[in-house]
């Protein structure tokens, strides 16, 4: 999990490891639909905003990419659900019209989600 401050409509990424059973060996060669991806904007699911996901060389070793950004404010939460092992990775964004660094939010302090799989 990462939590990261972004600002409304800047580009975003991030990335992430699929491991194997073992936990320890990575896994290569996983495209975009070996991936089930939900979003969540203060506690509530959204449609999310267009994204893609490719793997950085042959590291498995990921990336999501979201080139427009988050369409407004709040706090968004970004699940990815790997199909491959049944792992789920998530990402939290704290949206806002300009950035602030992380800690400068009071009360902010945690990423939750929303629903379940």
């Amino acid at each position: 999990m990462s939590y990261r401050t972004a600002k409304i409509g800047e580009a975003y990424y991030d990335v992430f490891t699929v491991f194997d059973f073992d936990l320890v060996s990575v896994v290569s060669g996983q495209v975009l639909g070996d991936f089930t991806v939900a979003f969540s904007k203060d506690d509530a699911a959204m449609a999310g905003p267009d994204y893609t996901i490719t793997e950085i060389g042959t590291t498995g070793t990921y990336a999501i990419s979201i080139p427009g950004g988050f369409p407004s404010t709040g706090l968004w939460a970004v699940t990815i659900y790997v199909e491959y092992n049944g792992s789920r990775w998530r990402s939290c964004a704290d949206v806002r019209a300009h950035h602030r660094a992380y800690g400068q939010w009071p009360g902010l302090t945690q990423c939750r989600c929303v629903g379940s799989w």
